[in-house]
């Protein structure tokens, strides 16, 4: 999957600590580094990705990967509803 922080928001830091990497985080091109559509946390380019339903971008905490077997989407906290519904309606009925 393509990192969300390559992508480019205005109010977004050049380059920021990373708390699951431990390792500052910069983009290289002294351009700004995406943020949390939900929290307005920078994103992490290792860990962080935009929700394969909505697009918006969500870091760590506000996503998940889906839980259902031979599932590999990762979706922000919103699209987890309707993402289960959608492509696995007798999963998530049990």
């Amino acid at each position: 999957m393509d990192s969300p922080a390559a992508d480019i928001q205005d109010d977004a830091p050049v380059s920021f600590y990373c708390e699951m990497c431990q390792v500052w985080h910069t983009d290289g091109y002294d351009t700004a580094i995406a943020l949390c559509d939900y929290c307005g946390r920078p994103l992490c380019p290792t860990f962080d990705y935009a929700c394969t339903n909505c697009g918006r971008f969500a870091c760590d905490s506000d996503c998940q990967a889906c839980q259902e077997e031979d599932c590999a989407v990762i979706i922000c906290f919103i699209c987890v509803a309707s993402h289960l519904a959608i492509h696995h309606p007798m999963e998530s009925a049990a």
